[in-house]
Order: C-alpha cells, then structure tokens, then sequence
C-alpha cells in the first residue's frame, strides 16, 4: 500500500508553523489561530497530515486545554486515514508506555504493516521481540521480528541498522 505523503502540503504546513517552531510557545495563547487553520486546510484538502500538526500541537503544549485524549484523538484520526507518522507516532508511544491505553492489541501495528515504511518497520520489529519475550508462547515472533529488523536496515532505517550491527 502506498503512503499518502504529500511533499508538497507538507512544506505548506512547515511554513505555516514556522513561527512556532522557531520562536516557540511563550503561553500568551497567540497561536491558538493555528488550530483554526489547520482544521480548515484539512476540511478543504482532506489531507491527514494537518490532523497530525494539531495532534503536535496538543502534545507540545501549545493549544488549551492541553489534554492526552486530544492529542490521542487527532492522532487516531491521521492514522485512520493512513497517514504513516501518525501511524509509527502511536506504535512508539505504545512501545515507549505499555500503561500508556493505547495499548489496543497492536491496531496501529496491523495497519503500519501494510506501508512498508522503513521506520514502521522497525517499530514493528520491536513490537514482534517484546511480543516473543512477554509470552513464552510466542517464540516464533523473536524470529519475524528478526527478520523485520533486517528489512528495515536494508530499507535504510538506522535505528535498525544501529540495532542490527549490536547482533553482527
């Protein structure tokens, strides 16, 4: 399955977010506007990446009320839409935090399968070795895993290629 990556919407939205990312947030509340923006250009584009900026947004402290279910949500939603980072966003955080309750039986985990994203890859690596080593049962997931990791190293990915030169 191909990613829905958009080069060029992406740059738009650096530039939009430009001011933020450079001056940061001083809790004066005067990039609350983005969040208007980003909702509209979504509306017009259906593009999941501005829900990906809104959920960066919640998480970086910069929207009120700063709370995990917003972030959690404009997350979910990107990913449903098939949006790659948002997808290997909400992987990490499950393998980051298992008390984290996104911890849903490996939904997001499923779905990254199908992109053959180096990165998603080796999320999805980890996931299959931490699967293998909680339950006895699932040995054979250290090997998938295995093979996962070298795959995403072949893709270029140099988390896994750092990984897999530990194993060498």
């Amino acid at each position: 399955m191909e990613s829905n990556y958009n080069e060029l919407l992406e740059k738009e939205m650096d530039e939009l977010l430009k001011p933020l990312y450079e001056y940061g947030y001083d809790g004066d509340g005067k990039y609350t506007h983005l969040l208007d923006e980003l909702e509209n250009k979504f509306k017009e584009t259906n593009y999941p990446g501005y829900l990906y900026r809104i959920a960066e947004l919640y998480d970086g402290c910069y929207l009120e009320p700063n709370t995990v279910d917003d972030y959690k949500n404009y997350l979910e939603k990107a990913a449903e839409l098939d949006y790659v980072p948002a997808m290997n966003k909400l992987n990490e955080i499950c393998l980051d935090d298992t008390n984290f309750d996104m911890m849903f039986n490996g939904r997001w985990f499923n779905r990254i399968k199908d992109f053959n994203d180096p990165y998603g890859n080796y999320l999805l690596a980890k996931y299959y070795m931490m699967q293998s080593i909680y339950d006895n049962t699932m040995k054979g997931f250290f090997k998938i895993g295995f093979d996962l990791m070298k795959k995403s190293a072949d893709q270029g990915c140099e988390k896994a290629i750092k990984f897999m030169k530990t194993v060498d």
